[in-house]
């Protein structure tokens, strides 16, 4: 499947590849948003933003859907990503897909993590994707809330790279 574009009432997405490191080195080297984002709540180098686009763009080529970079349709401006990916069952939760975001801290609180993701979920669900998880850190209440909000529920706590975080079923 080939990957293509989303609209919503705000924002523009694209599939998230390596085109797109610029911008996610200004995430990615934010130690604000690392907090919520890295396992250790560090920044990532350059290696680690190149691996995770890698990663992404082979995503979308093996599976047709994956992460997509998310711009404000008003100014243009990059302010993040949000997507499905595939995931390895576990015995904390299983799933075989997973949703992630990542917005720059400007970006917060905005309401654009939520709809992001909604159009993520949305085209994910109409290619059949329908066993989705999502977690945080359990000290993510924000992240936490958009998660309720797209639907997810039955918050269980879980260890993720050694911290305490909660993992939600799309319900």
């Amino acid at each position: 499947m080939t990957p293509h574009r989303l609209e919503t009432a705000r924002l523009l997405l694209a599939p998230l590849g390596p085109a797109d490191f610029a911008e996610m080195r200004r995430l990615h080297g934010d130690p604000t948003a690392m907090v919520t984002l890295s396992a250790d709540g560090r920044p990532f180098g350059e290696a680690a933003t190149s691996g995770f686009l890698e990663r992404c763009g082979r995503h979308w080529a093996d599976h047709g859907v994956g992460v997509w970079s998310v711009r404000r349709k008003q100014d243009g401006d990059w302010i993040g990503y949000a997507g499905v990916r595939r995931r390895a069952e576990d015995a904390q939760g299983g799933g075989a897909w997973e949703l992630i975001y990542g917005l720059i801290p400007a970006a917060w609180g905005g309401g654009f993590a939520a709809e992001a993701a909604r159009a993520a979920l949305d085209d994910a669900r109409a290619r059949g994707i329908a066993d989705v998880v999502c977690y945080t850190l359990w000290s993510n209440r924000a992240s936490q809330g958009v998660m309720r909000r797209l639907g997810f529920g039955h918050a269980v706590p879980i260890l993720h790279a050694g911290l305490p975080h909660v993992l939600m079923r799309l319900g």
